[in-house]
């Protein structure tokens, strides 16, 4: 009971900072994937302000902008970054963003960057297999007015964040073009040509 009645003073502490604070709202967040038992939303210090709920899709909020921490039984689990906008600029730890849903991985996601060499202007398709059967997709453009980079040729990069650990496959035009390995909370790079 003493437990309820702390959690729910800190959401009410929460609502209260955020009102003085400007005035502002503030913004609701969303999270997917929350299945951390005794999970609470920290400011950057670590300081708890509201209890999370397990569930499939979350809201954590009202927020402002700033930096937000993640933490169950103490651990860190992640930290996020939202800016004015309600717009998420960075996640790390087990937490991934698409810019506009966190979500939480079982172990820190891994991001894929693939370095293109493109024919010249047009949109560009790819497809992307992860490790646990999932799809993404990322589409390069290359505008029409696009100057060639130094030493000719287009070159553009596509981005595939939140990736499990594993094996994923990469395909252009319904073809497999690269396999790569996607370690935990690490960047992997990969390199493809298009041709036309």
């Amino acid at each position: 009971m003493l437990i309820q009645i702390a959690r729910q003073l800190a959401a009410l502490l929460l609502c209260l900072t955020l009102a003085v604070s400007g005035g502002e709202e503030g913004f609701l967040v969303g999270l997917r994937d929350q299945t951390e038992p005794d999970c609470w939303l920290c400011d950057v210090d670590g300081a708890a302000l509201a209890p999370v709920p397990v569930g499939e899709d979350v809201t954590l909020g009202p927020l402002g902008p700033g930096r937000y921490q993640l933490r169950a039984g103490g651990a860190l689990l992640g930290e996020f970054l939202l800016d004015r906008q309600a717009v998420i600029l960075r996640a790390g730890g087990r937490l991934w963003t698409d810019g506009e849903l966190l979500h939480l991985a079982p172990q820190p996601p891994g991001t894929l960057s693939v370095r293109c060499t493109l024919p010249g202007p047009g949109y560009y398709p790819l497809s992307l297999a992860d490790s646990g059967g999932d799809w993404h997709t990322c589409v390069v453009n290359l505008a029409p007015d696009t100057a060639q980079d130094p030493g000719g040729g287009w070159v553009r990069w596509a981005e595939f964040p939140g990736l499990p650990p594993g094996t994923c496959v990469l395909y252009y035009a319904g073809r497999q073009v690269a396999l790569a390995e996607i370690a935990p909370g690490a960047l992997t790079v990969a390199e493809i040509g298009i041709d036309g």
